[in-house]
């Protein structure tokens, strides 16, 4: 009887170790663990600032308008004569002269004369009393045709456009050179008592 029962006890626990059908203990619940934490949010995009306006742009500025074309007119030497500023008026003073020059170009600035009733050139004497600040003097022997500088009917007017002999007085700036320059010069006839005497303001340009 107790061998049958001991068989029997046997079967049942052999049985039940192999029964693939017997469902596991559920696991027990670990008290100490720390449950997950969620998913961190996805970071919100941000936003740009919007594009800074393009400045206003400045109108245009129109250039400034070209210096007038020097005019070359020329002398008996081949050099360029001064442009006189400012024509002369009646009330002018005859001894100031004011006179447009290029900088760094020898140009004539005067030849005084005097002549006498047949034409001829009176030997008329030329001496710098003050030189420029900003370029040279030099007085130069050439010939001259005589300008139309004589009142209408006059006894000499006859002389206009003949050649004669005279002093040429001619500056020339330092290179470069732009700005006001000032000299003073004196012209005298030999044998008379006249002695004129000339401020010279000159532009350089």
């Amino acid at each position: 009887m107790v061998i049958i029962l001991s068989l029997l006890t046997l079967s049942v626990t052999v049985a039940s170790a192999d029964d693939p059908f017997q469902m596991a203990p559920a696991p027990t619940p670990d008290p100490f663990r720390l449950a997950p934490e969620p998913p961190s949010p996805a970071p919100k995009p941000v936003p740009r600032p919007p594009p800074m306006p393009a400045p206003p742009t400045e109108p245009l500025m129109a250039a400034p308008p070209a210096a007038p074309p020097f005019p070359q007119v020329m002398s008996r030497l081949g050099i360029p004569m001064a442009v006189a500023t400012a024509p002369q008026t009646a009330t002018s003073d005859p001894n100031n002269k004011y006179l447009d020059v290029l900088s760094g170009v020898s140009m004539v600035i005067s030849s005084p004369f005097e002549i006498n009733s047949f034409c001829e050139a009176k030997d008329t004497g030329v001496r710098i009393l003050q030189n420029p600040n900003h370029g040279s003097i030099t007085l130069q022997q050439g010939p001259l045709s005589i300008p139309s500088k004589f009142d209408v009917g006059s006894p000499r007017d006859e002389c206009v456009g003949k050649s004669i002999n005279t002093t040429y007085i001619i500056y020339k700036s330092e290179n470069g050179y732009k700005g006001s320059d000032f000299f003073r010069y004196r012209s005298s006839i030999t044998g008379r008592e006249l002695v004129i005497i000339k401020s010279v303001y000159l532009s350089v340009r």
